[in-house]
């Protein structure tokens, strides 16, 4: 393990980030009269991919490149290569959904064939900027999933994000499972909404949660955690859309089968990881 320092040092400086400020925003920071003028103005996003809400202001996660050629959950399956979504949609409909139902099992399939559908390739998700002494500053993360197209040119993006596990009523399909603080990072196969008869909008993603190697919590400030790939998609799962929590940076070790969990990315991460210390 001496050399994970090393591998995260270089791994650092091939992905680097400029963090820029706006002196606007400075400015308004000296006079709680100027800033709320200026509104408008400082919640939209920075270079930086930060952005910065008066106090009490609600910020949200948004779907972005919505997809034309998805308007069923065939297309799901078909677009996003995922041969299972519809029984762990089934699952995720009975265990969040229709849990205290008369007849879940009809309720599920109503929702499920009769539903409209809508898939997207990006979700942009606030997450709150711990490396500045500014208030009510947030980091921009996107998470994106490509399903078979091309990114840019280069191949399908599938990100990894990680996934809030109290969120979502997942008791017994994992198995006793470690966690990081609640949470685990899981690769992003699709996301899209579901929107039954009645007009309510379910918002999902479907991720493939991996496993934590050993101990989650890294054994003082040299210390490291890793995970790894789950076997035979078990890990495979129906999730809310709000219980992405950001975007979870991995090292790889075994490309595809075991990662390092990068922990020194940002405050927020470690203090996450490291249990504060």
């Amino acid at each position: 393990m001496d050399a994970i320092p090393q591998i995260i040092q270089g791994y650092m400086q091939e992905h680097s980030f400029a963090m820029k400020e706006l002196n606007m925003e400075a400015w308004a920071n000296l006079e709680p009269s100027i800033k709320e003028r200026l509104k408008g103005v400082l919640s939209r996003k920075r270079n930086s991919g930060i952005i910065s809400k008066v106090h009490g202001e609600e910020v949200y996660m948004q779907l972005q490149e919505k997809r034309s050629d998805v308007t069923k959950i065939d297309h799901v399956v078909e677009e996003f290569q995922i041969p299972n979504l519809y029984e762990h949609i089934r699952v995720f409909l009975r265990n969040n959904i229709y849990s205290k139902s008369t007849a879940p099992e009809s309720d599920v399939e109503n929702l499920m064939n009769a539903g409209e559908v809508e898939a997207f390739n990006s979700v942009e998700i606030p997450v709150p900027e711990q490396d500045t002494s500014e208030q009510n500053a947030y980091i921009l993360h996107h998470l994106r999933c490509t399903g078979k197209r091309a990114w840019r040119g280069r191949e399908a993006r599938h990100d990894v994000g990680w996934v809030r596990l109290a969120q979502n009523k997942i008791q017994g399909m994992l198995g006793r499972t470690e966690s990081f603080s609640g949470r685990l990072p899981g690769q992003v196969n699709a996301m899209f909404t579901l929107r039954g008869q009645n007009r309510q909008l379910y918002r999902l993603a479907h991720v493939s949660l991996l496993q934590v190697i050993g101990n989650p919590t890294p054994k003082g400030p040299e210390g490291m955690a890793c995970v790894k790939k789950r076997e035979n998609g078990t890990g495979d799962i129906v999730v809310w859309l709000r219980s992405l929590e950001g975007t979870a940076h991995l090292i790889p070790l075994e490309p595809g089968h075991r990662w390092i969990v990068n922990n020194r990315i940002d405050y927020h991460t470690w203090n996450e990881l490291n249990d504060g210390l």
